[in-house]
């Protein structure tokens, strides 16, 4: 998982308190980048995931 954030450490407090309620164990590896502006306008963060399904 790599997410980036306008303003990390302004923000990264609740985005950890929101990240923690949606991820769960295994913890993915994960990347956290402070930008200075995002593509979609007034945004403050972008997540980038891959994830994989497990078929038992």
């Amino acid at each position: 998982m790599t997410t980036y954030h306008v303003e990390l450490q302004k923000n990264l407090k609740e985005f950890m308190r929101v990240k923690d309620e949606f991820i769960i164990e295994p913890y993915p590896a994960w990347t956290a980048i402070g930008v200075s502006e995002l593509a979609v306008a007034d945004a403050v963060i972008e997540i980038r995931v891959i994830a994989r399904r497990s078929i038992e």
